[in-house]
């Protein structure tokens, strides 16, 4: 029961977050970015099946992982409303908000890690979970205004995560 508590208030959060916080008005603007943060998601899900590094554990819900990809998908739709619609003019505000989102995702998986419904595999950790939040923020925004450049340069960036963390590809 205490695992439905959590994935309910972690929907209920981010719905509420993207209601007030989001720009809706202007939704058609990120869809693409949107777009690119769930193919990247679901393109980890397909390359790493076999050799999963991270992977949300949803207990008490249901047996497959269907959910949980269900509630990420609609975390990152919320997240990029918020992300993108209300990004900063200015290099060191933009820093600071790529640094926001973060140290918001860090803090959030740990927290999930912490109830136990998020779970580490072959040597990933946190620690490599902040860096990679750090390159996927920033690509996100790369994405937003170069989208064929963002698309080129994340196979690269791909295939070297995947030599770095010793993903077998078949």
């Amino acid at each position: 029961m205490v695992y439905i508590m959590i994935y309910l208030v972690a929907a209920a959060g981010w719905l509420f977050s993207a209601w007030r916080w989001g720009d809706w008005r202007n939704w058609r603007q990120y869809h693409h970015s949107i777009l690119y943060m769930c193919i990247c998601d679901i393109f980890y899900y397909y390359l790493t099946s076999h050799y999963p590094l991270w992977r949300l554990e949803p207990k008490g819900v249901v047996s497959n992982h269907t959910l949980a990809i269900v509630i990420e998908l609609g975390i990152f739709i919320c997240s990029i409303l918020i992300y993108l619609g209300r990004f900063p003019k200015g290099k060191w505000k933009s820093v600071l908000w790529i640094s926001f989102w973060v140290v918001l995702y860090t803090t959030l998986e740990w927290g999930l890690q912490w109830f136990g419904v998020f779970t580490y595999f072959h040597g990933w950790s946190l620690f490599k979970s902040f860096l990679f939040n750090i390159l996927s923020f920033s690509m996100i925004r790369f994405h937003f205004s170069r989208p064929i450049a963002a698309y080129l340069l994340s196979i690269p960036i791909t295939i070297l995560l995947l030599y770095l963390n010793h993903v077998p590809v078949k």
